[in-house]
């Protein structure tokens, strides 16, 4: 059972606060494997202290108790101020009173990190900032990197204040500018939590001999992993064979994905006529309903059929492919069934009616030769406006009128999504396509001018949003698919 993520954090700060460095991932797997074996963080601290390089490195030479508690005050970013009952002032008077008692270096330092975690004493809380800080750029950075020296883990942790970094993305961008910042993550054997970082990041989830060391194979990809890309545009390149076996059945690999966008599986097991020699199954199976925003799936280089189930994306919005794989291996992709939807157009409109029908004739024989139009009204998402310009009062067709309207719509913030049409006969219809709700108060939505005794049919009223749903499609890139020979089965649904 690994340790979890409160002691892997005391793990850290014990080792800043001794060496005020971070240890790189080799020497914190050592130490974090020594806890989960049963070492206590007293007995882990006192392990720390007994080492030459702390001897030698961090205290070589001091042999008073001021000065060794003066490294210590360092290594806690504690700089004496001579002030009667001051933080810095009470620290060092821990230190050296502690040293004086013969207490060992080591437990002193995580009485001190025990201290600053639970200390509620505002006062303290720039030191149990930076110490947190600490820990938190130490552990991204040993997700990624070892190091050969004490310079080397201090010169990680030199730019670390009580400000920050205090955030994954802030020591992420620290660490990337330090130069120490990896953008290729290799998956383990055991359940992975692992962040990117702000750069292009690819995981690695390779078919590796078992921890055991009885030689056989197991994924690194497994259901329990989490994987965030964060920023950038990040890949998971995945090789595949059967998961492990529960009551005799593979279960499909369900892993958690977030922020990586494109997403290669190679499935291993030898397919066809060896497939009974195989340690394998037929077929790769992923439970993609975790894995979120992926945009490409691929089957890459597969000596066996893919299948991937749960989709929930658009299919629009989702690309396959299919590059290199063995002849009459194939692929199947399954959406959720609520995510197959086509495009929506979604529209919401008005209808506007002008027409002059005096004494019972043809709308078209005047058109707006008698009618001014001076204001048209109404509210879209509960935000009013007027369409009211010098072109709309002049016009005096339904052409010159639509032109005019189209013209304001476009100059109006706001109403850049809408466009007008003349159906005919005085018919308009104005369109928001992006599915706006329309609202006209009748007696005010139309402000018009007409000369006398004429008759004028005239309305404007709002229509309800319609959506209407287009053809659900996806996109498929082959790229050499059977390798010279048959290529396999593809089925998307």
């Amino acid at each position: 059972m690994a340790i979890s993520l409160t002691e892997q954090n005391q793990i850290l700060k014990i080792v800043a606060g001794m060496y005020c460095a971070a240890p790189g991932g080799a020497i914190l797997s050592d130490l974090a494997q020594a806890v989960e074996s049963g070492t206590s963080m007293a007995q882990l601290a006192d392990m720390l202290a007994d080492t030459t390089q702390f001897k030698n490195d961090i205290m070589g030479g001091k042999v008073t108790a001021e000065q060794q508690a003066a490294v210590l005050m360092n290594n806690f970013g504690v700089t004496p101020d001579g002030v009667e009952g001051s933080p810095a002032t009470l620290a060092e008077a821990f230190f050296v009173g502690q040293i004086d008692a013969g207490v060992g270096l080591g437990a002193i330092v995580l009485q001190a990190v025990q201290f600053l975690e639970t200390t509620t004493n505002e006062a303290y809380a720039p030191y149990a900032a930076l110490l947190n800080n600490k820990a938190l750029v130490a552990g991204i950075h040993a997700q990624s990197y070892n190091i050969s020296s004490v310079a080397e883990g201090q010169a990680v942790l030199a730019g670390v204040s009580s400000e920050g970094p205090s955030t994954i993305e802030e020591a992420n961008t620290y660490l990337a500018e330090l130069g120490g910042v990896e953008t290729v993550f290799t998956l383990t054997q055991r359940a992975d939590n692992l962040a990117g970082n702000s750069q292009d990041n690819v995981f690695k989830g390779p078919v590796t001999q078992n921890e055991t060391g009885a030689g056989s194979l197991a994924n690194t990809f497994e259901t329990g992993d989490v994987l965030n890309g964060m920023g950038g545009r990040n890949i998971l390149e995945a090789d595949l064979i059967a998961s492990g076996t529960i009551g005799g059945q593979n279960p499909a690999i369900s892993a958690e994905t977030s922020n990586i966008q494109e997403v290669y599986f190679r499935a291993q097991n030898v397919q066809g006529p060896l497939d009974n020699a195989s340690n394998t199954t037929f077929v790769a199976t992923i439970d993609a309903e975790k894995m979120q925003g992926v945009e490409q799936w691929w089957s890459d280089n597969s000596r066996a059929d893919v299948r991937i189930e749960d989709i929930r994306s658009r299919p629009q919005d989702v690309t396959f492919g299919m590059r290199l794989t063995d002849p009459e291996v194939g692929y199947e992709a399954y959406f959720n069934p609520f995510f197959l939807e086509g495009d929506i157009d979604s529209q919401s409109f008005l209808t506007l009616v002008l027409q002059d029908i005096t004494d019972g004739q043809a709308p078209s024989a005047t058109e707006l030769e008698k009618i001014t139009v001076r204001e048209i009204n109404f509210d879209l998402n509960d935000v009013s406006f007027t369409l009211d310009s010098d072109d709309i009062r002049a016009a005096n067709t339904w052409g010159e009128l639509e032109t005019a309207i189209a013209a304001e719509l476009t100059a109006t913030e706001g109403l850049e999504n809408l466009s007008v049409t003349h159906l005919g006969n005085g018919v308009f219809e104005i369109n928001d396509s992006t599915g706006g709700v329309f609202n006209v108060v009748q007696g005010e939505a139309l402000i018009l001018g007409v000369e006398a005794d004429i008759d004028v049919r005239n309305r404007l009223v709002e229509g309800s949003p319609e959506d209407t749903e287009g053809q659900t499609s996806t996109t498929l890139l082959l790229d050499g698919v059977g390798q010279g020979s048959r290529g396999g089965a593809v089925n998307i649904a």
